[in-house]
């Protein structure tokens, strides 16, 4: 593979950004960081530092080098400062560079509304350094006037604010104040809720609690709701009892008198409809009432047509569901065989749809989905899901998603594709079946990988090779540029064409002879914060495309630990603060199954031609961890830039665990601590760098 610049004057002057006699320049730095903590950048020409000079609060000192390399530079903040913002200055012969360090990153925002919030309602921020010791403030701002939001339990990467009732419609400014640096956090619409259609009320009219079958009832109603351009079909108290398909028009409500009170249940027969509920559209809600049926292929679907207006708002509030294909007594082996076969893609709620909200809902099924939901502004809260086996409850599909103090029971979780996640406080436990993963990210590729002789110019590359794109607009996709000059950098595509990329902006360091791209999924900044895995497979992984993406004080007990995995790539990951319980586990065909770890991995990237067999994973860091009993620190395949600082491993008969086969550097252990472990690093020839803290 060739890479040219349409700009012959440069290209010779390409090479290391040293020799080309530019200034430094950041691409990511590691953060949050906090006193007497090293600091971690990467980017390009930090091989000829001369000088660092810290600001903060009114101090200024001179720190000295601790690591660098031509891409990465390492120095330490000072024990007895206070935690905050710090701003380095970084010099070198050719120039220097400034950096605000835990400076807030908001990075997006979500909230009642989707990507608007009602008067009353509430709104969340999303990114990283958002609050230093609980001082976090959010505040409103239009003209000269400013409102002071009050805030939820703040944390480093959420805040979560109500808006006062009598906030007036309109556009605001929205700014974060993490204690010691302030940033703006975007525009927020302010919107009032007005769905006259609510006001009518359909009551249904099937009879509760007997054996007839109140499906000519219910389609009655949803005809009535149709011709009326929406309403509420208004369930009472009672069993009622279904069979078949229904189609929900736009604009509608179903709504019992509550999910212990208002039963739905569907006849069990040989062949299931396709879905008992569905929709095009979305524009519906389902609340206060529980759904029952034994063979089944799907609850719910909604979903627009293909080339139609993606379907929006949907709303599933206190819904109890029970799906469960094999609670019948006397049923064969072959009608067992068959009700498994026809869950293949069985769901119970399968849902394609912008602003989309799960919340407290009580769902049970067979196998396979749960809940799915595809879409930008999903937001999943405070359900509880059990699958008998192998089940799946997957977000994603878009941006912006978040999925927070759920209990998954035979549940893997995660992000099938799709940017902007916060996935917190969630419990997921007991899976025995299938790979067994507690949380996965999937669905990396959706574009055409490594390309072949590219021409950038500009925003634009243009490459020899087709721009496959097997996903839709809504998942957002990247360039990386994975080695030679200016490797570490990506961008945003916004538009593929036959042989042609269009970038969201340009490089900032040049790129040229040498530079190879991968082109895929955008599988970046998603936040998992506080949630506990026990007895699974891996407890939590980024598999395939992670980009800027944090594991923060989760915990792990019998299961497989927590990983990067740079299949494809694994950039910019920080694992932060979590625990590792029991390193022993159940066995099983998922990899580390019975062994935990905390992990990175970089196989050899080899989708597409050339092969390429350079790093896959660069700037990781892993800080402030806790292994007990058994676990590990492993670093497998080929690694650039990773800082493995103040952790502590416990009764293990390994700690760190590294290759020697692979191509790695810039690996610098920092300040770990070793207390019952027989061989704290193995193999001690592996090169890394380590110094010890007292």
């Amino acid at each position: 593979m060739r890479s040219r610049l349409l700009f012959p004057l440069l290209a010779g002057l390409i090479g290391s950004l040293s020799a080309a006699g530019a200034a430094p320049h950041l691409y990511w730095s590691a953060e949050p960081v906090l006193p007497g903590e090293a600091a971690m950048l990467q980017g390009a020409g930090f091989d000829t530092v001369s000088r660092i000079e810290l600001r903060a609060d009114g101090k200024t000192v001179e720190v000295p080098v601790l690591d660098a390399n031509e891409r990465s530079l390492r120095f330490v903040i000072p024990a007895d400062w206070p935690a905050g913002a710090v701003t380095c200055r970084i010099e070198t012969a050719t120039g220097h560079l400034e950096h605000q360090l835990n400076a807030p990153q908001p990075w997006w925002h979500q909230a009642d509304g989707g990507r608007a919030a009602s008067p009353g309602g509430w709104v969340r921020i999303c990114g990283r350094g958002l609050d230093f010791g609980g001082q976090a403030r959010l505040t409103l701002r239009q003209g000269d006037q400013t409102w002071a939001l009050p805030i939820d339990e703040p944390t480093p990467w959420s805040l979560h604010a109500r808006l006062p009732a009598t906030m007036a419609p309109g556009t605001y400014d929205m700014w974060v104040h993490n204690g010691s640096a302030e940033a703006k956090a975007g525009d927020l619409t302010v919107a009032a809720s007005d769905r006259p259609w609510m006001k009518t009320v359909i009551d249904f009219a099937g009879v509760p609690d007997d054996d007839g079958d109140d499906s000519d009832a219910l389609t009655r109603a949803l005809a009535d709701v149709a011709a009326r351009g929406g309403g509420v079909v208004r369930f009472p108290r009672g069993r009622f009892r279904l069979s078949g398909g229904f189609s929900l028009p736009p604009r509608i409500v179903l709504s019992g008198a509550g999910a212990a009170l208002t039963h739905l249940v569907w006849a069990d027969t040989a062949t299931p409809p396709e879905a008992f509920l569905s929709s095009q559209t979305g524009e519906l809600a389902i609340e206060d009432l529980s759904l029952y049926a034994h063979h089944y292929r799907k609850g719910l679907v909604v979903r627009a047509p293909k080339d139609a207006p993606p379907a929006r708002e949907v709303r599933i509030s206190r819904v109890q569901a029970r799906f469960t294909a094999l609670s019948v007594k006397g049923l064969d082996p072959a009608t067992v065989q068959s009700r498994l076969d026809s869950l293949r893609d069985g769901a119970v709620f399968e849902i394609f749809a912008d602003d989309v909200q799960i919340v407290d809902c009580d769902l049970a099924w067979t196998k396979n989905v749960g809940f799915s939901a595809q879409g930008n502004d999903l937001y999943c809260v405070g359900n509880r899901a059990h699958a008998d086996e192998a089940g799946w409850c997957p977000v994603g599909g878009g941006r912006r998603a978040i999925v927070e103090r759920n209990a998954f029971t035979g549940v893997t979780t995660g992000i099938t594709r799709g940017a902007e996640v916060y996935f917190a406080r969630n419990r997921v436990s007991h899976q025995y079946h299938g790979f067994r993963e507690g949380f996965t990210t999937d669905g990396a590729y959706g574009g055409p990988g490594q390309l072949s002789e590219p021409v950038v110019a500009g925003a634009v590359i243009t490459h020899a090779g087709a721009s496959p794109r097997t996903d839709p607009a809504s998942i957002p996709a990247v360039v990386r540029v994975i080695d030679g000059p200016g490797a570490g950098q990506w961008r945003e595509v916004k538009a593929f064409e036959p042989k042609r990329l269009v970038m969201d902006r340009p490089f900032d360091v040049p790129v040229g002879e040498g530079s190879r791209f991968y082109v895929s999924n955008a599988m970046m900044r998603h936040i998992l914060f506080e949630n506990d895995w026990s007895d699974t497979g891996i407890a939590a992984q980024f598999y395939g495309g992670a980009l800027d993406c944090i594991m923060a004080g989760n915990r792990s007990a019998r299961s497989g630990g927590f990983r990067a995995w740079g299949n494809e790539t694994a950039w910019y990951v920080q694992m932060l603060g979590n625990e590792i319980t029991e390193g022993y586990g159940t066995a099983g065909p998922e990899a580390n199954g019975g062994h935990s770890a905390l992990h990175l991995v970089g196989p050899y990237l080899t989708r597409n031609e050339p092969r390429f067999t350079g790093t896959t994973v660069r700037g990781a860091v892993m800080r402030r961890n806790e292994l007990h009993n058994h676990a590990t620190i492993t670093l497998r395949g080929a690694i650039h830039d990773a800082l493995i600082e103040n952790n502590v491993l416990r009764h293990s008969p390994k700690g760190t665990v590294g290759d020697l086969w692979q191509r790695q550097s810039g690996i610098l252990l920092l300040g770990n601590r070793f207390e019952d472990v027989t061989t704290p690093h193995e193999p001690e020839e592996a090169g890394y760098r380590k110094i010890d803290r007292p």
